[in-house]
């Protein structure tokens, strides 16, 4: 009903606007992307050790996947590869998702901040190799964006909003969507390679 009657509907990504099109013929549907400040989120000093660091930015929800990342890296772990992982953000999932750290063996390389502020996200970008965001939903997820902008190679699943701005191979990698070997696979080998920022 709303949509029938609004002015004009901003969506974030291209494939809910062709659905939403497709759906209400003749309606004002626009395509309006999320952007990111590119002068508070911008390359700078990385500061990378030997270990090959996966970030993971976002609410600690079903939604945002972290139990595929937490599998797909205790896969990793038991194939003998060190990958350490900070995790920024909380909600309801969080005691569940740092008993299945433990259970698949990586506690000891998890790192969990919580919540930080927006001026300390910057920094944490430039300091890890990987942002991974294996989503099972999203609309245009601003850490990507902001991610991207730091210079931070970014992992994501097939989710809208990332397929209008990740070429997979190119500036960033995506996976299939709820798929940990292909999350495992990917960041085995992001483990052995040497990624250009």
């Amino acid at each position: 009903v709303a949509i029938r009657r609004a002015r004009r509907v901003l969506v974030p990504n291209r494939q809910m606007a062709t659905d939403l099109m497709c759906r209400y013929p003749g309606r004002p549907i626009v395509h309006h992307p999320n952007w990111v400040d590119c002068e508070r989120f911008a390359p700078g000093v990385y500061g990378l050790g030997q270990t090959r660091i996966v970030l993971f930015v976002g609410r600690l929800v079903r939604q945002k996947g972290l139990d595929l990342l937490l599998d797909a890296l205790g896969r990793s772990a038991k194939k003998g590869l060190t990958v350490e992982l900070t995790v920024v953000g909380d909600g309801p999932l969080r005691s569940e998702l740092e008993e299945l750290a433990h259970a698949q063996g990586i506690a000891q390389r998890v790192q969990w901040l919580g919540w930080v502020d927006l001026d300390r996200l910057p920094s944490i970008y430039r300091s890890h190799h990987v942002l991974a965001m294996p989503s099972r939903f999203e609309g245009m997820a601003s850490v990507m964006l902001q991610a991207m902008a730091c210079g931070c190679t970014v992992l994501t699943s097939d989710v809208f909003g990332a397929v209008d701005v990740i070429e997979d191979g190119c500036n960033g990698f995506i996976v299939p969507v709820e798929d940990t070997d292909a999350l495992a696979q990917k960041i085995d080998e992001l483990k052995s390679e040497t990624l250009d920022r």
